[in-house]
């Protein structure tokens, strides 16, 4: 079981959709699975401000925000800070909650030799071109798809063996 877990979302307070409920309730969940574990999240579009003003906190959650930097800012800052942490921490787990943040992930894996896996949502992991993308699913420790459907999808189109991926 790892002792470090470091989530990787777009942001769970300053907007309130599926990506951010399922961030959430995995947060919230990892607490009970694995409560001596240290959890890390960073939120790529959230401010240190939503996180102090949140109406519902998730104690015991580490969170470091990237939304007060400009856009392009926020991407290159949380990709250093990613593989700063990988690179301090390579026993930690890293989860990420959209398919565009595994890329990075990917790269750390080869760099660092980390543990990541793939929230999958939907509609983001369906007809999925060759490219790195693709490698980055291939190359994940695991997946976790949101649906039968995804799961059925990703089995099919990429090929990826049903155990690689859980139904969470």
């Amino acid at each position: 079981m790892p002792t470090q877990v470091c989530c990787i979302a777009p942001n769970i307070f300053g907007f309130t959709g599926g990506v951010q409920i399922y961030t959430r309730n995995l947060l919230e969940q990892l607490q009970v699975v694995l409560p001596e574990a240290q959890c890390t999240t960073l939120l790529k579009y959230d401010c240190p401000v939503d996180v102090a003003n949140a109406e519902v906190p998730i104690p015991g959650i580490r969170f470091i925000c990237f939304g007060q930097w400009p856009r392009q800012g926020q991407t290159v800052m949380m990709t250093l800070t990613l593989w700063w942490l990988a690179l301090r921490h390579p026993k930690m787990l890293f989860i990420a909650t959209h398919a565009n943040y595994a890329k990075a992930l990917c790269l750390a894996k080869r760099l660092c030799n980390i543990r990541y896996w793939i929230v999958a949502h939907g509609l983001e992991m369906w007809d999925i071109e060759p490219g790195f993308l693709q490698t980055t699913l291939r190359e994940a420790d695991g997946i976790a798809a949101v649906s039968q459907y995804t799961r059925q999808r990703l089995i099919q189109e990429q090929g990826i063996t049903g155990d690689h991926i859980q139904l969470l």
